[in-house]
């Protein structure tokens, strides 16, 4: 599916310690300890992790030699003091920020000499860092980051991504607690964060908020991560409780994508990775990819530093699917009321590029430029077949049941989507003495989602049985699948029979989906202050946020009003089948439309097809809509020292929204006497709205971590989330009836409007956080437990409002009725988080070279409003878990992990009706293999989704009827091999 290790893994391996934090975050300048005595190379690889910076050293230099530690909370240069005591050892600390650890240099000829306990170095001498190779180190510093922080956060580092096979950030995600992997064609699009939708949570890169790559045009808010290779990161961070400093508009949590800078390497690196794969679906379907980095510093003292990476990449699927979406009610049960059969059939391009060009100055001062850009590219073929139900339904109440006769459906559906983002980020700071620093960044961000083209080619056919035959469409369940039986016309024709296929309309869709980005930034940090004896570190900013987003749509509906069926020796190219063997429905062979046959068709016969102009105009009014959103937001927290163990953050979050949007009104009817009227039927008129809003999101947090074992957090924040861009904008579908009071005798003008709410305020969380983490000793891992519930408010839920004497479109109703969404929901989410490492470093060779990480998640919800009886949140499964079992000794490496999702309800809206379809349990297995070999080589295979269990819903606990979007899909399972090359 994609390219790996490419780049990072490639990069650490070729000798440079893991990547810190990006270029504008301040290493810390405590370290909260202690250092356990033990081996040196541990003990400097744990102190560079937790105080987060990079220490180089010479594995052979260092050598076996042990330390006594150090006590903590202390100073970085005095935790380095205490771990070096006595070692022969010494350090330095180079312009880019690396700590160099090198040899005593050899006294001077006049003072004794004593006995040396290494080789001397100069100082001056540049030594090759240490080569962190293992997953292991990857999960150390993660923790150590995570520990920094006193909200709880999760970590997972360019290491831990590269151990597995993963597409892209959302795949990589999947294995942390509470995360809820909403797939495409066997890939991470979408991420629900403990048990809320995916529009409740907000995606950083690097700090800075990014525009959303849309799908479809109705993604809104959510931010799709296939765009955003694993590849070229660092680390990609979770806060689950968010502090005041970050942008509080994220109920869920927020996604902090981080990537590398040259100052992140102790010099000059470079990887090239190439990777070749198949797809066992459909006959193996390609997958191959390329891509590099390359980073090094230069200038006075390496002040300056380019950092690039690259990616092609290349996925070509194939994916049969079965769905019943529409049900029939009986005295025996619920049975489906249309069959759909059918297959995707695709292939998906990625194209990134990664830069930064940063500088790094005396102290603190930094100045950074950074741009990401990707284009991803989704071309798609879906034959479908679909049965209708025509007449009455019978059934026994088992597993067979017929409809009387049947109407049979054949569309192919052929799009594009191109979904290109791109980011730039011109950040600086400024410490102009030791207790204060002013840290600012501009960010320009574009996304895109063109769809030059999404085409639908369509036929009909009818089958009615003669008076006293049998009925005509007959099935049998097998697994929840209606599998067809013999089923013929009375002119003794099969159902599959191309002749049946009457051409019927050609639909050509374009739409352009755009957001922009435009933020500026302030922060001002001041440092060592003390208030009543006690250290404060004080922290303060502002933000201007000003986004557009806007959706234009084309749908131009062609219907055909020949004779033509799809077994016409004049229409060129109609396709037997639809690519193999369906995996579903065995021995299903369907014909289905060529594209280039009814193009053809269309071409040399123009007036054979009728422009449908009412339906044209109603269908791409739906998806047409600009939306401008301003946000101002500032921000003041403190955080205290209340003992050196204990520390205090205490704040408050002020954004002040501001919400203009315009979209269109479409006339579906007009019913009675309508003269008079300013509008007719199927006219489209303009719609616009907005408000203004203001939040407030205060904080309290408290962390004891005395750097022993434990470290106990608890929490107390508020949060909020924007209504989502598909609710806010005013798009209206509007039905008029004109009728006459049989009392007055006057005319009542009555109109039913189903319409968008650009009045709609955001999202609001109540949360509360309590989490407790145990440190096994010797390093070999942990236990955690943590508990979250949130109190939710606002939930925009779809209501009916009488609003006589409205005025609409220039006309004034007597009665009428606005269809629209308000903030009238509320309700809850609670959780319980449990996690564990364990690393088997005192297990006798060969078994020291393995460990275990899991984790497990049990979510609970209930949300409602008025007049609606309570329901869980949708894409919320009440049980997730993860594991993987990892193994590295040498040369050698590998990772098996796996990921089970519980049964979730499935639906778009956490605000609309679920329909009692429900997202089917699933899991995932996934193995990855490393091999370094000599000159910085390395070889990696890898398969993924190894179990390859169907994504399944179903409707309702009845054992035979599927549900809907797809009901059954499968996806295969994948093979890749690597080949990366580092210098």
């Amino acid at each position: 599916m994609r390219i790996f290790p490419l780049v990072l893994s490639g990069l650490i391996v070729a000798g440079a310690p893991l990547p810190a934090l990006a270029a504008q975050a301040p290493r810390l300048d405590t370290v909260a300890g202690p250092g356990r005595p033990g081996r040196l190379a541990d003990a400097l690889l744990a102190l560079a992790a937790q105080a987060d910076v990079n220490i180089a050293f010479d594995a052979t230099l260092v050598g076996d030699r042990r330390t006594r530690g150090f006590a903590g909370p202390t100073t970085l240069h005095r935790a380095l003091d205490a771990l070096l005591d006595g070692s022969g050892l010494t350090y330095v600390l180079a312009p880019n920020g690396v700590v160099k650890v090198l040899a005593v240099p050899p006294p001077r000829a006049s003072a004794p000499k004593p006995l040396p306990v290494a080789p001397a170095v100069e100082p001056s001498t540049l030594i090759e860092p240490i080569a962190v190779v293992g997953y292991r180190v990857g999960l150390d510093q993660a923790e150590a980051r995570a520990r920094r922080y006193d909200g709880m956060v999760q970590v997972i580092t360019a290491d831990a991504v590269g151990k597995l096979p993963d597409s892209n950030i959302a795949d990589a995600l999947e294995r942390l607690p509470s995360v809820y992997r909403i797939s495409d064609q066997g890939e991470g699009r979408y991420l629900s964060l403990r048990g809320l939708s995916q529009v409740l949570d907000t995606v950083t890169f690097n700090g800075v908020t990014i525009a959303a790559s849309d799908t479809d045009g109705r993604s809104g808010r959510a931010a799709p991560l296939d765009v955003l290779s694993a590849s070229a990161i660092s680390e990609v961070e979770i806060h689950n409780v968010i502090t005041p400093d970050r942008d509080a508009g994220a109920i869920g949590g927020l996604i902090d994508v981080r990537t590398p800078t040259a100052h992140d390497f102790a010099g000059r690196v470079a990887s090239v990775t190439a990777e070749i794969g198949a797809v066992d679906n459909g006959g193996g379907r390609d997958i191959h990819a390329v891509g590099g980095a390359f980073a090094d510093t230069f200038g006075p003292g390496g002040a300056f530093g380019v950092y690039l990476a690259g990616e092609h990449w290349v996925r070509e699927y194939f994916s049969p699917f079965y769905d019943t979406a529409e049900i029939v009610p009986s005295d025996k049960g619920l049975y489906p009321d249309r069959i759909l059969v059918g297959a995707s059939m695709g292939r998906r391009e990625r194209n990134s590029l990664t830069g930064s060009l940063d500088w790094r100055g005396e102290g603190r001062n930094a100045a950074w430029l950074r741009m990401f850009a990707a284009n991803y590219t989704d071309e798609e073929l879906r034959p479908e077949f679909m049965f209708y139900r025509r007449g009455a339904l019978a059934t026994d109440g088992g597993d067979t049941f017929s409809w009387r006769g049947l109407r049979v459906r054949t569309e192919t559906r052929r799009e594009r989507q191109d979904r290109p983002v791109r980011q730039y980020v011109l950040g600086g700071r400024w410490a102009w003495n030791d207790d204060w620093t002013v840290e600012g960044s501009v960010n320009r961000t574009t996304a895109r989602e063109l769809n030059p083209y999404l085409d639908y080619y369509e036929t009909l056919g009818d089958m009615d049985p003669l008076p006293g035959a049998p009925d005509i469409g007959q099935f049998r369940i097998v697994d929840g699948v209606s599998i067809p039986r013999a089923m013929t016309a009375p002119d003794g024709r099969s159902v599959f029979d191309a002749s049946l296929q009457n051409l019927f309309r050609i639909r050509r869709i374009s739409s352009t989906v755009r957001e922009d980005i435009t933020t500026q930034q302030i922060d001002l940090t001041r440092r060592e202050m003390a208030v009543a004896g006690m250290p404060v570190l004080l922290r303060t900013g502002l933000k201007r946020l000003s986004r557009i987003k806007s959706v234009a749509d084309a749908d131009n509906r062609f219907n055909f009003t020949g004779a033509a069926t799809l077994a016409d020796p004049t229409l060129t190219g109609w396709i037997s089948r639809y690519g193999q063997a369906d995996a579903i429905v065995p021995g299903l062979d369907f014909p289905f439309p060529d594209p280039a046959g009814f193009e053809a068709l269309f071409d040399r016969r123009p007036d054979l097809f009728t422009f449908d102009a009412a339906a044209s105009r109603e269908n791409s009014v739906e998806d047409r809509y600009r939306i401008r959103e301003t946000i101002w937001a500032g921000y003041l927290m403190g955080e205290v020292a209340v003992t050196p163990a204990l520390r205090v953050t205490l704040g408050a979050r002020v954004e002040r929204t501001r919400v203009d949007a315009i979209a269109n009104a479409f006339v579906a009817d007009i019913t009675g006497a309508a003269a008079g009227l300013p509008f007719g039927r199927a006219d489209i008129l303009p719609t616009s709205g907005g408000r203004g809003y203001v939040n407030f999101a205060p904080a309290l947090l408290a962390k004891w971590d005395a750097g022993g074992a434990w470290v106990l957090r608890a929490s107390s924040t508020q949060t909020f989330a924007r209504p989502d861009y598909v609710d806010l904008a005013p798009i209206a579908r509007l039905s008029v009836s004109v009728a006459t009071d049989l009392r007055t005798g006057e005319s009542v003008l009555s109109g039913v409007n189903e319409i968008g709410n650009p009045q709609l305020r955001a999202i609001e969380s109540r949360n509360w956080d309590v989490s407790a983490q145990y440190h096994l000793p010797r390093r070999l891992g942990w236990i955690s437990a943590a508990g979250f519930y949130k109190a939710l408010d606002g939930l925009p839920f779809e209501v009916q409002e009488s609003r006589p004497g409205e005025t609409f479109g220039g006309a004034r109703f007597d009665q009428y009725v606005a269809v629209t969404k308000s903030n009238v929901g509320h309700g809850h989410v609670a959780g319980v988080e449990l996690s564990l490492r364990y690393d088997f470093r005192d297990a006798p060779a060969p078994f020291d070279g393995f460990g275990v990480l899991a984790n497990a998640a049990f979510l609970d919800s209930q949300v409602s409003a008025p007049g609606r009886a309570p329901r869980r949140l949708a894409d919320q499964a009440k049980a997730l878990y993860a594991a993987q079992l990892y193994y590295e000794r040498g040369r050698f490496q590998a990772r098996l992990g796996y990921a089970y999702q519980g049964r979730a309800p499935r639906n778009d809206q956490w605000s609309d009706p679920t329909g009692l379809n429900y997202r089917q349990p699933i899991s995932r297995l996934d193995l990855k293999i490393l091999v370094d070999l000599p000159n910085a080589w390395r070889v990696t295979l890898a398969g993924a989704n190894l179990t390859n269990e169907p994504y399944r819903t179903d409707r309702s606990t009845e054992p035979y009827l599927t549900g809907s979007g797809p009901g059954y899909e499968l996806y295969g399972r994948e093979y890749r091999l690597g080949l990366t090359r580092r210098w």
